[in-house]
């Protein structure tokens, strides 16, 4: 077990629930914060954790942290994480998500010592490449279709140069889409948990304005993501890729129903063409044998119980 671990983008949806799972296991941790808010939860992970606020553009800052904390491990989590930003700002995506990991590299290097180093890529890079919903290997080819996946395909491909080119133990991670209570309403689990918390309030019409109900996604519970990277820290081998992913499609819509069917409320359901993405993959779903095999890791929690305690999340905060 690592004694020390450095996070950067501590302050994010999974950058929370790792620094608590860390902590709970006897480390310190260290990280990086964008925001750096006053949330009650940043505040109680930032009593047992040092954390700066720092943009990982900042390469001098960043690079002097780093060497401050010496870490025994490092996990990269900081970056511009959405798919609808990265259409506005497909340059400034870039930056963030390429530039900030060479910053990152450059402080790692600056340790001179040999630590695991995660970085996460992303489920959106392999796109296109089977949109009838058969599983998605490793070994298959990227098919990006939006500037966002495009990043996270160079992130990685920075973290695997580091390793042919300085022999650095890098490591890499490829997450489907995971979930939980806490995440940004601007992903849609959360973003229909919140609207119809809202609506049993009072606060909001019960309409819903939806995209396209029919694209199908591999869900999977946050907490099952930080459980993987922890062990591909710990034994995945240098060099390497890992899909982390629960094998199993489920579209928008059954999200949607399930939400509703733990409703009183009669939802009124429309959609809107301003949420649907042009060029969109219609299904991307994982196989997730290798980290399985390898690493032994699987999934645990229910995908189902997951959703519905997202609901209960924003039902406590409306």
């Amino acid at each position: 077990m690592f004694k020390k671990i450095f996070i950067t983008g501590v302050d994010g949806f999974v950058g929370i629930y790792m620094a608590r799972y860390f902590l709970e296991k006897g480390c310190q941790v260290a990280g990086t914060s964008w925001s750096f808010d006053d949330s009650k939860t940043i505040q109680e992970i930032k009593k047992d954790a040092s954390v700066e606020k720092i943009n990982i553009l900042d390469s001098d800052s960043l690079v002097r942290f780093i060497k401050k904390q010496n870490p025994e491990a490092v996990v990269h989590l900081a970056a511009q994480a959405a798919i609808p930003p990265s259409w506005k700002d497909p340059a400034g995506t870039l930056r963030i998500n390429n530039e900030g990991t060479y910053n990152l590299f450059f402080g790692i290097q600056a340790l001179n010592r040999d630590i695991p180093i995660l970085v996460i890529g992303a489920a959106a890079e392999y796109g296109h490449v089977k949109c009838d919903g058969s599983l998605i290997s490793e070994e298959d080819r990227f098919s990006p279709d939006n500037p966002y996946a495009v990043s996270k395909i160079a992130e990685e491909m920075i973290a695997y140069q580091y390793y042919l080119s300085h022999g650095l133990h890098t490591v890499r991670a490829r997450p489907f889409t995971h979930v939980g209570p806490g995440q940004d309403s601007r992903f849609v689990c959360s973003e229909f948990s919140r609207a119809i918390a809202q609506m049993e309030r009072g606060l909001i019409p019960c309409e819903m304005r939806v995209g396209n109900l029919e694209i199908r996604r591999d869900f999977l519970d946050v907490r099952d993501v930080i459980t993987a990277y922890d062990l591909i820290l710990e034994k995945g081998k240098k060099g390497e890729v890992y899909n982390v992913c629960s094998s199993k499609g489920t579209s928008i819509g059954e999200i949607l129903q399930l939400l509703q069917s733990n409703s009183e409320k009669k939802i009124k359901v429309i959609i809107d063409e301003n949420k649907v993405r042009k060029n969109e993959a219609l299904a991307i779903v994982g196989d997730n044998s290798k980290i399985k095999r390898e690493l032994g890791w699987t999934p645990k929690y229910d995908l189902e119980k997951t959703i519905l305690d997202m609901l209960d999340y924003w039902r406590e905060r409306v």
